[in-house]
């Protein structure tokens, strides 16, 4: 199994326990926008770190295309998340 895939496995499955455990319907929508956020912050550091290494031009490019990298993958695993926590709901309602 590759890594990504078994992160992704790790997520599901986090997902399963995040929705089984607590009670109601989670905030969906709301995961996505906050790892959307982190993500594009994350990647705008990392960016900015790369720009101190090469500075001018490159600088600005490299925090442009990391935060946009990082936000697409932070969303894609929220994704991932997400479809965790609908089996852990669907659970949660089998359970009652």
């Amino acid at each position: 199994m590759v890594p990504g895939g078994l992160m992704g496995f790790a997520l599901l499955m986090m997902g399963v326990w995040y929705g089984y455990s607590r009670s109601g319907k989670e905030d969906r929508i709301g995961i996505l926008k906050k790892a959307g956020i982190a993500g594009l912050v994350l990647g705008v550091i990392l960016g900015l770190v790369f720009g101190i290494v090469m500075p001018g031009f490159l600088a600005i490019v490299s925090a442009v295309g990391a935060g946009i990298g990082f936000a697409i993958i932070a969303i894609i695993y929220a994704l991932i998340f997400v479809v965790g926590t609908i089996i852990g709901d669907f659970l949660e309602n089998l359970k009652k």
